[in-house]
C-alpha cells in the first residue's frame, strides 16, 4: 500500500486512503501521524501511508476527531468522515430520528461546525464527508447543512447511484465533490473487454463525461 501511494505521488496524483480509521487516545494520535502527518524515527521524521486525505469514523465522537483535524491542519491534508454511506444497511443506525434530527444530519451538523474555524481561500474545509450516491436526498440534505465541506461519494456505478443521483452531492458552483467509481473502473476490463488500463481509462471518461452532462443540465435549468 505504501508503494502504491509513492507510485501514485509521482504521477502528481492525490490519494484518498480509505481506511475508515479511528480510535480513541494515543491509537488515534498514531493513526493521524501514519496516515496524514509524520512519524518520528530517533532523528527521522517519516510518513507510514503518505496520503492526502483519509476516511474517518466519527463513532467515537469529537476527541477522536481532534488529532486528524491537527493533522491536516498541520500538513494541509484533509479527512472524510463517514456521515451518510452508500450501503442499504446504513439505514439502520445512520437514519435513526433523534428528537427530530437524523443521525447523519448530526454528524453532517458536527462536521459543518468542527471545518469552520479552517476554511481556505476558497471557502472550503479539511474536514469532508462521505455521502453516497444511492441517497440522493439525503445527500441534498447534507449538502445544505454542510456548504464549506468536499463530499466523498461512494455507490456511482456498480452500487446503482447514476449521473443525476451525485449532482445533490455538488454545491451550486458545481463544485464541493469528489465521485468514487471503483468497481465500474477496476472490472472495466471484464466488462468491456481490451486491456486493463486502456478499459479503465475509457469507462473513467464516459463516467466523467456523464456527470459533467448531468451538472450542465441541472445548471441551465435551475442555477
Amino acid at each position: 500500500m505504501a508503494a502504491t501511494i509513492e507510485y501514485a505521488n509521482a504521477q502528481g496524483l492525490l490519494v484518498i486512503a480509505d481506511g475508515k480509521r479511528n480510535d480513541i487516545g494515543s491509537t488515534a494520535e498514531s493513526y493521524a501521524d501514519a496516515y496524514l502527518g509524520e512519524t518520528v524515527l530517533g532523528k527521522r521524521s517519516l510518513r507510514a501511508f503518505a496520503a492526502d486525505a483519509l476516511t474517518v469514523n466519527p463513532y467515537l465522537g469529537r476527541d477522536s476527531l481532534a488529532p486528524m483535524i491537527e493533522r491536516c491542519v498541520s500538513f494541509g491534508h484533509g479527512i472524510f468522515v463517514l456521515v451518510k454511506t452508500s450501503n442499504p444497511g446504513s439505514k439502520e443506525l445512520q437514519d435513526i430520528d433523534c428528537g427530530g434530527r437524523k443521525v447523519y444530519e448530526i454528524v453532517g451538523e458536527m462536521c459543518h461546525e468542527l471545518g469552520l474555524p479552517h476554511l481556505d481561500e476558497r471557502s472550503y474545509a479539511p474536514i469532508g464527508a462521505v455521502v453516497g450516491a444511492t441517497y440522493p436526498d439525503e445527500a441534498a440534505r447534507l449538502r445544505s447543512l454542510m456548504p464549506h465541506n468536499y463530499f466523498l461519494v461512494p455507490g456511482f456505478g456498480a452500487q446503482g447511484g447514476k449521473p443525476s443521483d451525485v449532482v445533490p452531492c455538488f454545491n451550486p458552483d458545481g463544485l464541493g465533490a469528489v465521485v468514487n467509481s471503483a468497481r465500474e473502473v477496476i472490472f472495466a476490463y471484464q466488462k468491456h473487454g481490451g486491456d486493463y488500463p486502456d478499459a479503465a481509462r475509457k469507462v473513467a471518461i464516459v463516467s466523467r463525461d456523464a456527470i459533467n452532462q448531468a451538472l450542465a443540465e441541472v445548471k441551465n435549468l435551475a442555477w
